[in-house]
């Protein structure tokens, strides 16, 4: 009888065999599986549970803020939180501003996480994740004008794995960086650690986009060393985006924050046409979910004064660049990312600049 485990001479590891990978280096969190030519074995991102948005209306905050960071209590436990935020009557530019907890480094205005109001435009929309007991940290230099702060839409207990994805010299040029998740809609963290140039540019797109990216949700800048921005960006198949870094040689570092399973890929063609002057419905075929459609500017110059919002909202939000999830245009030619709340029909709503046209494209959708 043949002696189990076998005797005699083999390989001490998994490495070891002649069809196998060669080292574990760069592998973290990978797991194997059959290639594509099915004669090998490699690694590749693991599959994890999928995250799925609850979908709320609960009041979190209504009076005068002081213009200081302070806890803000969402009451959903770890998770992505999006958060629409009003103001009473402003007369002039009011900033609002979120962070996770303990977040010390100073965060750029142009982010998903912040906002700005002014006269007659006092809505907009953020996102940022709490910690594990629902808490974010968030500011607002309203003055004497009330701030109420809605939780619309939560994803509880997504992935935050705080992984090094790049640190170094950047490349003005699109490069493919390994984020490690596929298909994840992820939320990313910039570091600036040295600005030769006086200011670095972040831009981010998914890997089936060939578009310049202008604004959105996938832009971000940073002004100072040490200060850092958030990018939200989904990844392929792969688990990888593009990105780059105008002007070169900036000295920064990207980490995967955290990130959530689950969304359904899309790529289907809402409008295409000229831009409405004034707000109206966005019809399409998903029901209620988040959506992050794409922005593509295809016709007359100059920067279209795009923003959307929930169906049925009455106010309305200022175009800016410290409201990138759901408001900017981008340039002729060019593409920008909206991350958008629909309701039970699949509608939002939706304006931008007359005498210019774009295409819309919903690229994701979560629900």
């Amino acid at each position: 009888m043949c002696p189990y485990p076998p005797q005699g001479a083999g390989v001490a590891s998994f490495l070891g065999l002649l069809d196998t990978p060669v080292s574990y280096a760069g592998e973290a969190q990978r797991g194997a599986r059959v290639n594509v030519t099915e004669n090998a074995i490699e690694f590749s991102p693991m599959a994890a549970e999928r995250t799925f948005p609850s979908f709320v209306t609960t009041a979190l905050y209504n009076a005068i803020k002081a213009d200081a960071w302070e806890d803000l209590d969402c009451g959903v436990g770890a998770a992505w939180v999006y958060i629409k935020c009003e103001v009473a009557g402003p007369g002039g530019a009011i900033k609002i501003l979120f962070r996770p907890n303990g977040e010390t480094a100073a965060i750029h205005n142009a982010s998903f996480m912040n906002g700005l109001f002014s006269a007659g435009k006092t809505i907009t929309y953020i996102m940022c994740p709490t910690d594990s007991g629902g808490i974010v940290e968030w500011r607002c230099d309203a003055g004497a004008n009330a701030i109420t702060l809605t939780l619309l839409g939560y994803w509880p207990n997504p992935p935050m794995p705080e992984v090094q994805l790049f640190t170094g010299l950047t490349v003005n040029a699109w490069q493919t960086l390994a984020v490690g998740v596929p298909h994840a809609l992820c939320i990313l963290r910039m570091t600036c650690n040295a600005i030769p140039g006086g200011f670095v540019n972040y831009l981010f797109r998914m890997t089936d986009d060939t578009e310049e990216c202008e604004y959105g949700v996938e832009w971000a800048q940073q002004v100072g060393v040490g200060s850092i921005a958030y990018v939200l960006i989904s990844t392929d198949g792969d688990g990888n985006v593009h990105y780059k870094f105008p002007p070169d040689n900036q000295d920064v570092t990207i980490d995967l924050h955290s990130y959530i399973l689950g969304p359904e890929f899309t790529d289907i063609m809402l409008y295409s046409g000229a831009y409405p002057a004034a707000y109206q419905d966005l019809p399409t075929p998903f029901g209620k979910c988040f959506m992050l459609v794409k922005e593509i500017h295809t016709l007359a110059g100059g920067f279209p004064t795009t923003s959307f919002r929930q169906n049925g909202e009455a106010r309305s939000l200022i175009h800016a660049s410290e409201n990138c999830l759901c408001t900017m245009g981008p340039a002729l030619n060019s593409m920008a990312y909206h991350f958008v709340l629909l309701d039970s029909y699949g509608i939002c709503e939706w304006e931008g600049s007359a005498a210019m046209s774009c295409e819309l494209k919903a690229k994701l959708i979560s629900r």
